[in-house]
């Protein structure tokens, strides 16, 4: 927002204030931040508004205006209203503000809906047509008349009128009971647009009365002191009164500023229904907005006349500019993300533990190396900073900390990085860190990432995710926890075939459609999307290739000369995923009951759009051919050397050919790119200080080894922990080779590696334990608030993962024996 569009509100003279611009302090804090938002966001508003917006309908054009009264600058652009909301809402108040965007999308589903019906319609009069023949011209005119008839029902947008009596109430005058299939979603939609509206209008209204009559009292306390305080009318030597009355001063125009945005938003909105829709609601509407409180901002503009006969023409002035300096401040803010006291806190055990060597008193490189990894779990913990900024830190720290260790030269160096192995080992020169850092940053799990979001991509541009998302919705959208069950067994099949890290990814474009309608306190779209994560992880165990860690499995057994078949690994994955599937499902339907909703929106595309486009057609089939050489990598990897080299071509392909534009390579999700690649440093970063090879001393040497199950267990419990906390893909590399050697000296390597492996994939505790977490967590709606936090993993994910270790060491451990 630009200084010169303020306009003086604060009197109804209208005082100018285009004296040279002073500072002028008030306060500080919470308050003072608070404050300068208000006063930034409600002149803002207040200026565009208050002259067209907030008198129309029912006042005349303002200059400034369009033919319609929206606002539009001198140059003839013509600001949106969803802009002008977006720029003139007060934070603090947010929640209480119309839900413009939502009723929106509302609208366009009923539209989308009522096309569809109309389409139905005429492929069933063509089917008339073609089974009666030739028609004589009486039979016709009967035809035409009865397609007539139809659209004199209430699923015909240009027939459906509101009940005016009570619009409020959203009521349809044919009554709900008439609708049936498509007709009646149409309805349901209907009736939802119209709910929102008058919800909108009862919350908004009942703030109002709360707020206006707070501020009423408090203007009421200041005049009584006024009038029996001897010197009071000494205002400017009264800095704490001064306060008072400017953060009256501001509250009221901010709530002048709330009702003429609500007001107008609210015309808006219906008027667009009616032109959409061919109906004429709005008239009614108006009637029923004319009679809410906040709809006459009558009173707020005779409070504020009370301030300013209390205060001088001058300090009202200052006031203006001070919101002025404070709403360039405030956009210019250069740490709007920070945490200052997590931040704080994790610093603070930071230093302590890196000051206290006596945690590993013969290795300082580890002990470094593990102050290193608590800081960066607790930044990612806390929500200090970023996630994906306390990736980028790893490196950072990792190289400045001086934790990677090398081989010694013959003769050279200290012991270390083993708990006492007969290699040697010394600091790496921060030269070589540093490139040591940079080339793990982006490797093989980055690169098949980055493919699986060009795969994602590539089929939103043929709509394959909408439609897909419409069929689950039309089968099972009467029954939301069964979708999420049906998503949930969708991200295992997918998971199964082309890698848990590419299937969360097409997973999440088929929900999001559905999940950016709804709050983000919703518990539906919290077990959805957790739902999905969980799955994922779960079908990360399902074949040999659903993971890196499987991956790894196997290839360490073969290293044993021992053999794992892809028909074998099924018999085991697949009793076990579905049972494990099945079970996240049930505790995610107690712990996070999605009943909040009853019904999940209609999905819209585009129905004229044929999906067998020429250019359609070329993107499905090398999409598919780049899944199927996924699920089939085994058999070429001679060819290829890396799955990651097929992810890459089928890159090169889409955005070489101009299939996929530069702007469409550019949205893709870099910051969880990078959110991969500084775990993986990490990972190396605690294998190379040594770190590992003390925690793998002290679990074998913990271990039952004369007890093989209680041994197996305590195995699998360690692989979890450390997954959780490292991620699966990091815990993963720095774990199987431990795990190999602990199944050999136990004498069962099959049943320890596949159950580590197993293990590994059922750590989903945090968000960052996982990608398929990662990816859930990363999902925000139209504001970019996200729908997860940190304490919602920790309360489904954790005693998911503990139900499901339980179940890999009974169930699991029995069908290993019984196959293996």
């Amino acid at each position: 927002m630009r200084r010169g569009a303020f306009r003086s509100i604060q009197s109804p003279n209208h005082i100018e204030s285009s004296a040279p611009v002073s500072h002028l302090t008030f306060g500080s804090g919470t308050l003072g931040r608070q404050t300068a938002r208000s006063i930034a966001c409600l002149l803002s508003a207040a200026s565009s508004l208050q002259e067209s917006t907030f008198s129309r309908p029912f006042a005349q054009h303002s200059p400034l205006s369009d033919l319609d009264g929206s606002p539009r600058l001198s140059s003839g652009f013509k600001m949106k209203f969803g802009k002008q909301l977006q720029l003139g809402i007060y934070e603090p108040w947010k929640n209480y503000y119309i839900q413009y965007g939502k009723l929106k999308r509302i609208i366009r589903r009923l539209r989308f809906l009522a096309d569809r019906e109309e389409e139905r319609r005429k492929k069933q009069a063509e089917k008339r047509n073609v089974s009666n023949g030739s028609l004589s011209s009486v039979q016709m005119t009967t035809l035409e008349s009865g397609q007539a008839s139809c659209e004199n029902t209430p699923l015909n947008p240009k027939r459906r009128t509101l009940n005016q009596s009570n619009p409020s109430m959203g009521s349809l005058s044919d009554g709900q009971g008439s609708f049936h299939g498509e007709g009646g979603a149409a309805a349901d939609e209907s009736l939802d647009f119209f709910a929102v509206v008058a919800e909108d209008m009862s919350r908004a209204n009942n703030f109002y009365i709360g707020k206006l009559a707070e501020l009423r009292i408090s203007l009421e306390e200041i005049l009584s002191e006024r009038r029996n305080a001897y010197r009071s009318h000494h205002t400017s030597a009264d800095a704490s009164y001064l306060l008072r009355l400017r953060d009256i001063y501001v509250d009221l125009a901010a709530l002048r500023s709330f009702c003429e945005l609500n007001k107008t938003g609210l015309y808006k909105i219906i008027k667009k229904h009616d032109k959409v829709m061919q109906t004429a609601t709005l008239e009614g509407w108006l009637k029923t907005i004319e009679r809410q409180s906040f709809s006459h901002a009558a009173e707020p503009v005779t409070l504020m006349e009370q301030v300013t006969s209390l205060v001088s023409r001058d300090k009202l002035i200052e006031w203006e500019r001070f919101a002025t300096e404070q709403q360039m401040r405030s956009s210019d803010d250069i740490f709007p993300s920070v945490r200052f006291p997590n931040l704080a806190a994790s610093v603070l055990v930071f230093v302590v533990l890196a000051s206290t060597p006596a945690v590993l008193p013969t290795d300082p490189a580890a002990s470094r190396c593990l102050a290193l990894t608590v800081f960066v779990v607790l930044l990612w913990v806390t929500e200090a900073i970023p996630y994906f900024a306390t990736a980028l830190l790893v490196p950072v720290l990792v190289v400045l900390m001086d934790v990677l260790k090398e081989p010694a030269a013959a003769g050279s160096g200290s012991g270390g990085g083993g708990g006492g192995a007969a290699q040697s080992y010394r600091l790496m020169a921060r030269e070589d860190a540093a490139q040591f850092v940079i080339d793990h940053m982006f490797n093989h799990t980055t690169v098949l990432l980055l493919g699986g979001y060009t795969i994602s991509t590539a089929f939103s541009r043929c709509q394959l995710e909408l439609r897909l998302a419409s069929y689950l919705q039309h089968s099972l959208g009467e029954h939301p926890p069964l979708f999420i069950l049906a998503v949930m067994f969708l991200g295992l099949f997918l998971s199964m075939w082309i890698s848990n890290h590419t299937a969360p990814i097409l997973c999440a474009a088929i929900i999001l459609p559905i999940v950016r309608d709804l709050p983000t306190d919703s518990r539906f779209s919290k077990a959805l999307l957790l739902g999905l994560a969980y799955a994922c992880n779960i079908g990360g165990m399902m074949t040999p290739i659903s993971s890196l860690q499987n991956v790894l499995a196997v290839s360490y057994l073969e290293q044993m000369k021992l053999s794992v078949s892809f028909g074998s690994w099924l018999l085991i994955s697949v009793p076990f995923c579905t049972l494990s599937t099945l079970i996240a499902w049930f505790l995610l339907t107690v712990l996070v009951p999605p009943t909040d909703i009853k019904r999940i929106p209609v999905i819209v595309f585009d129905p004229q759009g044929s999906v067998f486009t020429r250019r359609n057609v070329t993107v499905m089939v090398l999409s598919l051919c780049t899944l199927v050489l996924f699920a089939l990598f085994a058999c070429i990897k001679a060819s290829f050397g890396d799955i990651a080299v097929v992810a890459l071509l089928f890159v090169v392909a889409m955005f070489g050919s101009g299939m996929l534009s530069e702007v469409d390579f550019n949205s893709l999700s870099w910051h969880t790119l990078f959110l991969v690649g500084g775990g993986n440093v990490l990972g190396k970063a605690i294998a190379s200080s040594g770190l590992l090879g003390y925690l793998s001393d002290v679990i074998t040497c913990a271990l039952p080894l004369g007890r093989p199950w209680l041994a197996f267990f305590c195995v699998l419990c360690f692989c979890c922990t450390v997954a959780t906390f490292v991620s699966h893909t990091v815990a993963s590399l720095i774990l199987m080779p431990i795990i190999a050697s602990i199944g050999r000296t136990l004498d069962m390597p099959e049943a320890v590696v596949l159950g580590a492996a197993f293990a590994v994939s059922a750590a989903m505790a945090l968000p960052f334990s996982s990608f398929p977490n990662v990816n859930s967590l990363l999902i925000v709606d139209d504001f970019q608030q996200p729908f997860l936090s940190v304490a919602d993993f920790l309360k489904t994910g954790l005693l998911l993962s503990v139900v499901v270790l339980l179940l890999i060491a009974t169930l699991g451990f029995l069908l290993i024996r019984l196959v293996l």
